[in-house]
Formats: C-alpha cells, structure tokens, sequence
C-alpha cells in the first residue's frame, strides 16, 4: 500500500515538475491528419478560386495519393531499408549510421522537396447546371499547392447529377443495389473507352448521351442495344415528322466487321420505320425513313424511303 502511495505521488511530482517547466507533449502528425489538412488546403484553394461565384462546392471523392520524392529522399529511405534489414540480423553499423546522418542533412538542405499528388474529384454546380473535375493537386510538404492539373471537366444539366455520379463509380442503374450487373459494367468499359477518343469539346455531349441511354435502360429494365434503339425510334420520330401514327418498326439489322484473327465487332445499327402521318387533314400512308446509328446508338443519318 506505502509503495503504491509514493508511486502515485512520485507520479504527481513529476507531472507537477514538467508543468512548472513549461514543457508539454506533443503528438507526432498522423499520416490521417496530415492528409486531412491536405484536403483542407485544397477545399480553400477552391472555393477562392471561385471568386464569389454563386456556386456550390461539393467534394465527391479522393483517390490514393502519390508521393514524389527528390533523389535526396529517395537516397535516404534506402539507407533506412538498409538499417531496418540489418536490425532484423542484429547488426549495428556505426558508419551506415553517419551516412543515414548526412543524407538526412543533405535532404533537409535539398531545395526539391516532397510533393503530394492528390486526385480530387469535385464539383461546382448551381439549380440548373453543374460541372464534375477530375484533378491533381500537387501539394509541397508544407502543405502549399504548386500546381493543378484539369483531367477532365464534364458539364451537365444539373438533373444528372445523380446519374452520373452512378457513372463515374460504376454503380448500378438498373437495380437499388450498389454492384452493377456484368452487362452495366460491359456498358461502362465501352463508353468509358470511347470517350478518350473524342475531343473535349464533344465529351459534355458524349458523357450526356451515356446518361440518358442509362435512364432509358432503367425505365424499360434492359441494357439491350435493340429494345433501346426501338425506343429511341420511337422518342425520334415526331421530332422528325409531324403527326406519326401507326408506327411500325421491321426487325433491327447490325452492321458487323470481322478482324484478321477472327473476332467480330459492331459498328452501327439500322432502323427502318414505316408510319402514317396526318397533315392539312390528309392521311399519307406507308411511309418510310431509315435511321442509322453507331455503334454507341448515336444517331448519324436519317434517310427518307
């Protein structure tokens, strides 16, 4: 009992010593709250950026960072590997040591420093219109930003905003789940591949477009290219010709191409409709058009018959 007294006490003393000293502890930065800062620095230089617009910020997601070190650094971590396998035999290596000492010196004094790249994907929106980043911050480690690259913007009707979030994670559309079916995923390669391969001027346009065809899949519950393609006749039609009715669709035909090795690939589709349309009071009869459509049912040509 005396000894767990003068423990406690002892306890007090020294507690009471390091106060009066005007000495504290303070905890080493966590790699968490480091990059929370981090996030926070870039937050700011947003919303400073925006100028007083009448925008609302809205952070959607980080990616993992990538550290870039100066050859100085990197020259140091390998000292460190190399001590960390030598204290793993029991080894203790008084020159390595002196050379750990002077490379961390020389990286202290090196005038490159360690950069941050941050993927940051955000967006900047208002009730009708709103812009998804796709950026890299670079970010010294004193927590400055030295640059920032634009990966890609894609500007939308404020209506899809949903959707496309669905889009950029590869969610499901059709189902309240969160995992796309392999048909969604299938869907998801293809129209993220293609939209490399457009200008940037054409991918608001393009991204849009997967948007809607999405929201055509979830209302009619399939992804086929045929039953979408019907239905996208049939949104077409009027836009086309005033008054259709008796609206009559033949079979779909696929235009295909087979490679060197053997494998087949779509390149386009072929809608034939035959309607009835109603002008000045005139019924005119067995009309024809013909609509033609890429392989991303895009609509490229319409023909009348």
């Amino acid at each position: 009992m005396k000894s767990l007294i003068k423990s406690l006490l002892y306890s007090f003393l020294l507690v009471t010593l390091v106060a009066s000293c005007g000495l504290k502890y303070t905890p080493t930065e966590t790699r968490e709250s480091f990059f929370q800062k981090r996030q926070g620095k870039i937050s700011d230089y947003i919303l400073n950026q925006m100028n007083g617009q009448t925008l609302s910020y809205t952070s959607i997601a980080y990616g993992k960072t990538t550290v870039l070190k100066p050859i100085s650094y990197k020259a140091l971590d390998s000292l460190y590997e190399l001590k960390y396998q030598n204290e793993l035999k029991q080894i203790k290596d008084m020159r390595l040591e002196e050379i750990i000492n002077n490379q961390r010196q020389m990286a202290l004094n090196d005038t490159a420093k360690v950069l941050y790249l941050e993927n940051h994907v955000f967006s900047l929106g208002n009730a009708d219109t709103i812009t998804f980043y796709n950026t890299i911050f670079h970010l010294t480690s004193d927590i400055k930003i030295s640059d920032v690259d634009i990966k890609q913007s894609i500007f939308l009707p404020a209506k899809y905003s949903e959707l496309y979030r669905k889009y950029l994670f590869e969610e499901s559309y059709l189902s309240a789940v969160n995992y796309a079916s392999e048909q969604e995923k299938k869907f998801y390669q293809k129209y993220k591949d293609e939209i490399e391969n457009r200008s940037i001027a054409q991918q608001d346009a393009f991204v849009l477009h997967a948007l809607k065809l999405m929201e055509l899949s979830a209302r009619i519950r399939t992804t086929s290219n045929r039953e979408l393609l019907n239905e996208l006749a049939i949104q077409l039609l009027p836009k086309i010709t005033v008054n259709p009715t008796n609206i009559k669709i033949s079979p779909i035909k696929e235009s295909i191409v087979r490679s060197e090795i053997g494998s087949v690939s779509t390149t386009g589709f072929t809608v034939k409709i035959n309607f009835s349309s109603i002008k000045n009071g005139v019924i005119k009869d067995n009309n024809e058009i013909q609509l033609q459509f890429n392989q991303f049912l895009e609509l490229k040509e319409i023909i009348q018959l």
